[in-house]
């Protein structure tokens, strides 16, 4: 009888270290095919697609298939690329580009962009309203400011998670700069078309980690004012090699939307 449960639980343990080594194998392919999906971007290296390029400010980057990318049959494109090169922090670029809207019962940001006199929302000079949906989805923090980007006047907008303020709390923190224009190419939606740059940062303090850093000691890890400098430090570079193809100057001119006297600045948030 002992033989017997003694070859049983043998029986029993062999089964798991099969199993076990079956799901470490696993592990080990999707990492590895992953990896060759994973595309690492040098700096200055210029990615895109038939609407919008721009350089690559630092060589901590990478895209996953494909450097550039092309759009749908409905003309939307988009694209991510991400860091995670440094301790305690992720940081995700997604850029997207698509036609323009026009509106018929309500406003859209398109029509705001695209109105030399359109009213912008500027937490600068406006207190910040939170409504049910900011409740219910745990944000805590959110501003909107007016930003330049290659002389169009664009609409910029940041929301966080988890933000208390703390260099020692879990946080994420999403900024959008969203951009309107005229496209000469463009035939549909009277040639307008919008890019929207989104990135976002996920910081992990001394309580939380992100899995990367489980066994970074405390003391390696950055505060979270310092992380969230190099991110803008990054977008403020990528933005100033940002290249509008088939940018209808002329027409941009005639509405008064072309801002030659303004440049790009970070916000203050």
């Amino acid at each position: 009888m002992k033989s017997f449960l003694f070859g049983l639980f043998k029986t029993i343990v062999y089964f798991f270290i099969f199993i076990i080594s079956l799901i470490l194998i696993f592990i080990v392919y999707e990492e590895i095919r992953i990896d060759k999906l994973t595309i690492e971007l040098e700096k200055g290296e210029i990615i895109g697609n038939n609407f919008i390029e721009f350089e690559m400010p630092s060589s901590n980057w990478h895209a996953l298939r494909d450097k550039n990318w092309s759009e749908d049959e409905k003309g939307w494109g988009y694209q991510r690329i991400y860091n995670d090169n440094i301790k305690g922090v992720s940081y995700t670029l997604n850029f997207i580009t698509r036609p323009g809207m026009i509106s018929k019962d309500t406003l859209l940001y398109d029509d705001i962009l695209l109105d030399k006199d359109g009213k912008y929302f500027d937490s600068g000079n406006k207190k910040t309203i939170f409504n049910d949906n900011d409740k219910e989805t745990g944000v805590t923090y959110k501003k909107n400011w007016i930003t330049y980007i290659q002389n169009l006047k664009c609409m910029g907008s940041i929301f966080s998670r988890g933000f208390k303020g703390s260099n020692t709390n879990g946080t994420t923190k999403n900024y959008s700069m969203l951009c309107a224009y005229y496209d000469k190419t463009a035939k549909d939606n009277d040639g307008r078309r919008v890019f929207d740059i989104h990135f976002f940062y996920n910081y992990s303090g001394k309580d939380i980690r992100l899995q990367k850093d489980k066994y970074v000691k405390d003391d390696e890890i950055p505060t979270r004012t310092y992380v969230e400098n190099i991110l803008k430090d990054e977008i403020k570079n990528l933005v100033k090699t940002l290249k509008i193809k088939n940018l209808d100057v002329d027409r941009m001119e005639k509405e008064g939307l072309m801002h030659y006297d303004q440049e790009f600045k970070s916000t203050k948030w």
